[in-house]
């Protein structure tokens, strides 16, 4: 495993440990049909919405490599 797989991966843990409620707030909101279409986006920054977006995608059966 390279150095930056690995803070790479610390970071993401760090993000879903700090904000674990809010992604399943999200994704209840995603996974209601009633609330569809819907539009993610961020207000400060793109980590969150980039992790959730993530989170989604591999719900949604894409590879790691395709998000990556």
């Amino acid at each position: 495993m390279t150095m930056l797989v690995y803070v790479c991966g610390v970071f993401l843990q760090i993000i879903l440990e700090r904000n674990s409620k809010q992604l399943c707030k999200v994704l209840k909101v995603l996974a209601e049909p009633s609330n569809h279409p819907v539009l993610l986006n961020c207000s400060h920054g793109k980590d969150r919405t980039g992790v959730t977006v993530a989170v989604l995608l591999r719900f949604l059966g894409v590879s790691k490599e395709e998000i990556a």
